[in-house]
């Protein structure tokens, strides 16, 4: 059975030394650069014939129409990877304001991507998030479709906003792709998980942390957890 826990932890105290700002600002550019250097390499690695890499240069906006916050013309397409923002030292909020279809996701530290309201966002490679992947249902279906085999790792949060319009599923209704999420990765919130249209490896955090609950309904392809499912402030089923 999976393991289910409630969030009933106190706050962990620390003591940070205080260090100048512009150290601490300089620290960040630098590990965001040699982030940038190491997901470009494993996109490459991974990425189909004809791939282009879409880097956001930073800065909030929204994802279309085509213009200065990309470094290609056009918009990413199926076979394209995008990078959020790939290390700039400017975070970087984007929301996502027309439906897409991408193959590889790499979100960098300090940086979102959020997919608004009725819209559908499908992601038919990998995602690499350190940041915070959104889906911002305000009452109609907000989709998240996946592909093959699609692998959500890094340390960052896919945020599902409280609705239980917010769907997560396999893009090809064939009920055979499987989502798995890694040991570092959390995904949190409320709405749908599966819509039986795929299967589920999860190793790391799934947490109902909305009122309106979070379903997690899987196809038989697989059900596989070895990380931990938690309802925290709000119901969770499966």
């Amino acid at each position: 059975m999976p393991k289910t826990s409630a969030s009933t932890n106190p706050p962990i105290k620390s003591t940070i030394r205080s260090r100048r700002p512009e150290a601490l600002a300089h620290k960040g550019w630098v590990l965001k650069a040699c982030a940038q250097a190491v997901a470009l390499a494993l996109a490459a690695m991974a990425s189909p014939a004809g791939a282009i890499d879409f880097i956001w240069v930073g800065g909030t906006g929204n994802w279309s129409p085509a213009g200065a916050n990309w470094n290609q013309a056009g918009l990413p397409g199926s076979t394209d990877n995008v990078f959020i923002d790939n290390g700039s030292a400017t975070n970087s909020v984007v929301s996502l304001n027309v439906s897409a279809i991408i193959n590889d996701l790499n979100i960098s530290n300090g940086d979102s991507l959020g997919v608004n309201n009725n819209l559908s966002f499908t992601i038919l490679g990998n995602v690499v998030n350190n940041g915070t992947l959104g889906l911002n249902s305000g009452g109609n279906t907000t989709d998240l479709r996946i592909g093959p085999t699609t692998t959500f790792s890094g340390g960052g949060t896919l945020t599902m906003g409280n609705s239980n319009q917010n769907r997560i599923y396999g893009n090809s209704g064939a009920t055979t792709e499987v989502l798995t999420n890694t040991a570092t990765h959390t995904i949190r919130g409320a709405g749908q998980l599966g819509l039986n249209q795929m299967g589920l490896n999860n190793q790391g955090l799934i947490e109902a942390n909305g009122s309106a609950g979070l379903v997690i309904d899987v196809s038989e392809t697989v059900m596989t957890n070895t990380g931990t499912l938690r309802a925290a402030n709000g119901p969770l089923t499966n």
